[in-house]
């Protein structure tokens, strides 16, 4: 009996031993590979040219201007889209401070309207007449986090059109464009932890990120074999505009954006910089209950001073 009992014992612990390795080796080996062994994508020479262009919506603030400025830096002329004319006008000549030779364009574009009116893209299309359009960055979106009994009603239907639905128009009206294009081109979403685990106080912009996901790894697989890349960033922490008050699993917005260029062109799906990995990639229930309710403070206290006249609603 005790002989079957030990060849019981020593098989199930190699079954054990078995399952771990296949679970967690493949994932550790990728790590090591991506984050410290691989080449990062060198971004002008896999898309760029005389006269490319990348087209970056929400781009007067946060992750958005990050990803225009690198992008100019880059030499890319670059599309910035916002509702704000007179604030993108200001950060566009913050980049060109900054890069005196970068070709930038403005858009004035409300995400939060009604999507069945043609109309809405017209600028956007006007702009993009005649141009190498190598790049689109979809990064608009509203990151509120509140509790759910009491989200304001308006709010959310705000978040649903500016973070869903305008990925979705906004990816249908260009992509056309990037597969006609002579050499490789990219398509890039900035989606969010909160869409791929539960995230408290995030339920609404979590979903809304969730659909970007999946609509995001759908057109991955129906153009696989094209001259378009897809990336879908899983962005954790990040220190901008609405979110001033940082954390160890935080990051800046340039660097959360070099974080996830350098696998453009290698992954489908990336959490970019190592910080997110580790803090987002990795299964830690406490910190994402503890970003929450940090965030969730920060909207709140944004909200009634908004109610009170002092600053302006986002």
């Amino acid at each position: 009996m005790t002989t079957i009992q030990d060849t019981l014992g020593c098989g199930l612990a190699v079954v054990g031993l078995l399952v771990v390795l296949v679970r967690y080796v493949p994932g550790l080996l990728h790590f090591f590979w991506a984050y410290l062994l691989r080449p990062r994508t060198n971004v002008w020479r896999r898309y760029g040219g005389p006269g490319a262009w990348a087209i970056v919506t929400g781009a007067s603030d946060g992750i958005g201007f990050a990803y225009a400025q690198v992008l100019a830096g880059e030499g890319f002329g670059v599309i910035m889209v916002a509702r704000n004319k007179e604030k993108l006008a200001t950060k566009r000549e913050e980049i060109i401070k900054v890069y005196p030779k970068a070709d930038i364009r403005i858009v004035k574009l409300d995400f939060n309207t009604e999507y069945s009116d043609p109309a809405l893209y017209t600028a956007l299309l006007d702009e993009i007449k005649g141009k190498d359009i190598a790049i689109l960055i979809n990064n608009v979106g509203i990151g509120n986090a509140h509790e759910f009994d009491t989200y304001p009603l308006g709010k959310i239907r705000e978040i649903v059109k500016v973070t869903a639905t305008s990925f979705i128009f906004t990816s249908r009206m260009i992509l056309p464009t990037l597969l006609k294009r002579g050499r490789k081109a990219a398509l890039v979403s900035i989606s969010s932890a909160t869409g791929m685990k539960p995230w408290p106080y995030f339920s609404i912009y979590g979903s809304s990120k969730s659909f970007m996901n999946t609509a995001m790894k759908s057109l991955s697989m129906e153009y696989r074999g094209s001259n378009v890349d897809f990336m879908d960033c899983i962005t954790g922490e990040v220190i901008s505009g609405t979110h001033q008050q940082g954390s160890v699993a935080s990051v800046s917005s340039e660097q959360c954006v070099r974080g996830q260029l350098r696998f453009l062109g290698y992954e489908e799906l990336t959490y970019g910089h190592i910080v997110h990995y580790l803090t987002c990639g990795l299964d830690f229930e406490f910190m994402r209950r503890a970003i929450g309710k940090s965030m969730s403070a920060d909207y709140d206290k944004m909200w009634k001073a908004a109610e009170a006249g002092k600053v302006e609603a986002k």
